[in-house]
């Protein structure tokens, strides 16, 4: 599993290991175990292989998609009701670092205890972060926002880091679009 653009598949890297190991074996793993049910068949139109993924039977809260006039207005309201449904980590997602860095800015305003995580800062349970896509990769979250999910727009692998960024979630996932 990696966020490379210029590989769609392991047929493609395949080839890298011949001559250099005497047998290879290729597993093919299609079990989700991370989110609800509902956040991975949400996950399903980003999905770039071929063939179905069986999910362990976890039911939860449909994914929500709302529109915002107010971002960081509504972000707040978002992570004060994920709160108060008993969801202590969440994180707000971005496309990068000057993202992160702006929308951090407007939401330490109304959620002070809001970490932004960058290469220095460890992240632990229990808290409340807004941090770039690239280090989410095996992180996981009980609650994740999306800021703007068309962020992504315009990357060379803009599906893949669509997928990514929803599938931190654990239990509930909300994207907004602008």
């Amino acid at each position: 599993q990696a966020m490379t653009p210029h590989l769609n598949s392991i047929k493609d890297i395949e080839h890298i290991f011949d001559g250099v190991v005497k047998t290879k074996k290729v597993f093919d793993l299609r079990k989700s175990y991370r989110s609800t049910v509902e956040i991975n068949q949400f996950l399903n139109r980003f999905k770039q292989t071929d063939g179905d993924v069986e999910f362990l039977d976890r039911p939860g809260a449909e994914p929500e998609i709302k529109k915002t006039n107010d971002l960081a207005k509504d972000i707040t309201k978002e992570i004060e009701k994920l709160k108060a449904d008993g969801f202590d980590s969440n994180a707000v997602i971005c496309r990068d670092m000057a993202h992160a860095e702006i929308l951090y800015k407007e939401l330490k305003m109304h959620i002070p205890t809001i970490i932004k995580v960058d290469q220095d800062t460890i992240v632990r349970g229990g808290q409340n972060v807004i941090i770039p896509i690239y280090p989410t990769k095996g992180l996981e979250f009980d609650g994740v926002i999306i800021p703007d999910i068309t962020m992504f727009d315009g990357h060379p692998d803009e599906r893949g880091m669509q997928y990514v960024a929803c599938s931190r979630a654990l239990h509930r996932l909300t994207v907004f679009e602008e």
